[in-house]
């Protein structure tokens, strides 16, 4: 899948200013270790506040106090040196995009022999035991169509990426942290829903035990697809699997966290 434009800006490594690392919308640290003691990994700074900094990474996403982190951040500053929770002229909001539209388009050529597919999925807990999602929908579409589709897709989502983005850095830099989070929450639903805007074809959901059987005639080559969703305390836990039917074996697959699509 193409990776959205809007995103493009947020896979940018972190850089050092005058010796010291500073924080900045955009940046991605592989691990980044706070000074109350908690180790974050791939974390994205969505915004930077006055106090806060707004974030995504692996285990979730939230507000993070500029108090904890070991170097200073790029955050706005009145002319006497302090920071500043406002610009003294704020621009005006951008009007909002609208919504994708049901993409259309074929989901594959389905005039191959039927298959049936057995799988399982599951997730590693915090002690390292699997734990297996019920209710979880599964998709299959041929490799091109399904690359196609998502190209589809995205063009219509980038500018509402591009709008949530904007207006969670403006909400959280004037300290309005809830309309910041309900603002990213849905950014995030426009990742979470992606498949449900594609063409009906084969699909499936797993059972009770997170297991699954789809059955259905595309050609090779073609993808197994999944999103899923763990709702931990207040954290929303994501998880996306892509499996072409190359590295299907025996017509069997597991979807895990060992073969996330990041």
């Amino acid at each position: 899948m193409k990776l959205p434009a809007c995103m493009v800006s947020l896979v940018l490594l972190a850089t050092a200013a005058s010796g010291a690392e500073r924080l900045a919308k955009g940046q991605v640290f592989p691990e980044l270790r706070l000074k109350n003691g908690q180790v974050l990994h791939q974390v994205t700074v969505v915004s930077v506040g006055s106090d806060y900094v707004m974030a995504r990474w692996d285990e979730g996403r939230g507000n993070l106090p500029l108090s904890v982190f070991p170097f200073e951040a790029d955050a706005p500053r009145t002319r006497g040196g302090g920071r500043s929770a406002k610009p003294a002229n704020p621009s005006p909001e951008p009007a909002k995009p609208a919504n994708p539209a049901p993409v259309r388009g074929s989901i594959g050529d389905e005039t191959g022999p039927r298959k049936t597919i057995l799988g399982r999925v599951e997730i590693s807990g915090p002690d390292g035991a699997a734990l297996r999602l019920p209710g979880v929908r599964i998709y299959a579409f041929g490799l091109k169509e399904f690359n196609d589709l998502n190209e589809k897709y995205y063009a219509q989502a980038n500018p509402l990426f591009e709008y949530y983005q904007t207006m969670v850095h403006r909400k959280s830099t004037a300290h309005e942290i809830t309309a910041a989070n309900a603002l990213l929450e849905q950014m995030e639903a426009l990742f979470d829903q992606d498949l449900t805007y594609l063409p009906k074809g084969p699909r499936t959901e797993t059972d009770p035990d997170g297991e699954f059987k789809l059955e259905h005639t595309l050609k090779e080559p073609y993808v197994v697809t999944a999103r899923a969703l763990r709702y931990v305390g207040d954290k929303t836990e994501r998880y996306r699997w892509v499996v072409k039917s190359t590295d299907i074996v025996g017509s069997q697959v597991l979807l895990s966290s060992d073969n996330l699509k990041h």
